[in-house]
């Protein structure tokens, strides 16, 4: 049979119900792509969110447990040895800070690093006012453990005349948020400790406050099932119409 005769055959079968086929053929091709390209995006967007809320659920699940208390960090029994063992996410108690380069505020937070922590904290709360101890002529009596903080340039002397009693959450450098990098850093460069001793405390923060995060997971799984879902349901029905449009059943 030459090619115009098969042509023809096909003219003849081609009816609207074919033609109908292929209209539903090339909305289901449509629909397979719009949905391929709303899948792709659910699950990039999904895998971002879970990705920078992983640690913060980490904190959550913390709840119940016990604070390392620290006690007073100025005390003789104060072992610093006791902060490497305390990892990200751990709830930490300490008494009697020392307050240093407290210059950095927000609308909402104050800064400020602890030279005997290595603690860069965000609190909420106001810092102690040191105006007072850094007027000239003023005459500041030091212990022998404050004189050795200043003459060991660890602290300057009014540093040491205010304190500060706080507890949250920890978090090491290697795993601290990008908007506490920059001021991790700077206070590394001001103190000149190692950026690698440095841990954040997010004054105040309970596990409790977190669960937000464990629901913004929750629903990132669940928009990328029901994209992926979607995107099945249009996988099938394109290759089911496809299938009609090449074997019309004559």
């Amino acid at each position: 049979m030459s090619e115009a005769q098969d042509g023809l055959e096909f003219l003849e079968k081609a009816d609207d119900e074919y033609f109908h086929r292929l209209k539903l053929a090339k909305e289901a091709s449509f629909r397979l792509w719009f949905r391929g390209l709303l899948t792709a995006v659910s699950v990039g967007v999904g895998i971002y969110f879970i990705s920078i809320s992983t640690a913060d659920v980490g904190f959550y699940f913390q709840k119940g447990e016990q604070a390392v208390d620290l006690g007073d960090v100025r005390s003789k029994t104060f072992e610093r040895g006791r902060l490497d063992s305390i990892a990200t996410n751990d709830q930490v108690t300490f008494q009697n800070d020392v307050v240093m380069f407290d210059e950095l505020t927000t609308e909402e937070f104050n800064f400020y690093y602890s030279p005997v922590t290595h603690f860069v904290v965000r609190t909420a709360r106001e810092l102690p006012d040191k105006e007072l101890y850094r007027l000239k002529g003023t005459v500041l009596e030091l212990t022998e453990w404050e004189a050795r903080q200043v003459t060991g340039r660890r602290a300057f002397a009014w540093d040491l005349k205010v304190a500060f009693d706080g507890g949250g959450r920890l978090v090491r450098w290697a795993d601290a948020p990008q908007w506490a990098r920059p001021v991790m850093t700077y206070m590394a460069n001001s103190s000149g400790d190692d950026i690698d001793s440095i841990s954040l405390v997010l004054d105040g923060d309970r596990p409790e406050e977190y669960a937000v995060y464990l629901y913004l997971i929750i629903g990132a799984c669940v928009l990328m099932l029901a994209t992926v879902g979607f995107f099945v349901d249009a996988l099938v029905r394109w290759l089911r119409a496809r299938r009609h449009v090449k074997n019309p059943g004559w």
